[in-house]
């Protein structure tokens, strides 16, 4: 099963989709919305609440990379390696491309933390949505790529929602017993833990401005 799902969705053979796919992995092509975000952060907490979100925020990443490397990785290297994973090798990937260093497996797993821990944070319907569309994506991104098996990606992205949760949880007993100045708010303005809802606004433009703009960058670079 594992196989033929990565047999329909791997891709190569359409040099448009082929481009759009390379810049959506990009790194530096999310860097608008990263620094967006940051902005939401700092506008909308004092420096005790923002420290203690970006500790926590650092915290979450390293536990989500050390999972994956050191654990999750080598697992699914061992039983690759035990039943076969010669399908991998064999796809008409996009540019002959290859992690082969699960490089895959820790985006889904880091992408997945951030989505779910800034969507718990925030609590915004749409930015939620949109948080989760775009973790959504970059794996299936890495799929056409034939990086990873889908299965595996899956088991990083219930990873990363595991460790946002935990986090979060470890984030409000921590608030809770430092009686930091962030509460509830009943306001159009404000989303329910007190984020500017203009600010969330301001946050969806620029990813979704992004996503508009890879097909036109795509076009330059291909």
């Amino acid at each position: 099963m594992d196989k033929h799902l990565l047999l329909s969705m791997t891709g190569g053979e359409s040099l448009f989709i082929d481009g759009c796919i390379g810049v959506f992995a990009m790194p530096y092509v999310w860097l608008p919305m990263l620094l967006t975000l940051l902005y939401v952060l700092v506008k909308n907490n004092n420096v005790k609440d923002f420290f203690n979100i970006a500790g926590h925020v650092v915290a979450m990443l390293l536990a989500a990379y050390s999972l994956t490397a050191f654990v999750l990785q080598p697992l699914f290297d061992y039983l690759r390696v035990r039943y076969g994973a010669e399908t991998l090798y064999l796809l008409d990937a996009m540019n002959e491309y290859r992690a082969g260093n699960g490089s895959l497996l820790t985006y889904a797993t880091i992408a997945f933390s951030v989505a779910v821990f800034f969507s718990l944070l925030i609590r915004h319907k749409i930015l939620t949505f949109s948080l989760l569309l775009w973790a959504v994506i970059g794996c299936y991104a890495g799929l056409y790529m034939a990086v990873n098996y889908p299965w595996d990606i899956l088991a990083g992205a219930l990873l990363g929602i595991f460790c946002a949760v935990i986090t979060y949880r470890l984030y409000k007993y921590m608030q809770s017993k430092q009686r930091y100045s962030r509460r509830d708010w009943i306001s159009d303005r404000f989303t329910k833990s007190g984020y500017e809802v203009p600010d969330v606004y301001r946050l969806l433009v620029v990813l979704y401005a992004t996503f508009a703009a890879i097909p036109i960058i795509s076009f330059f670079l291909v």
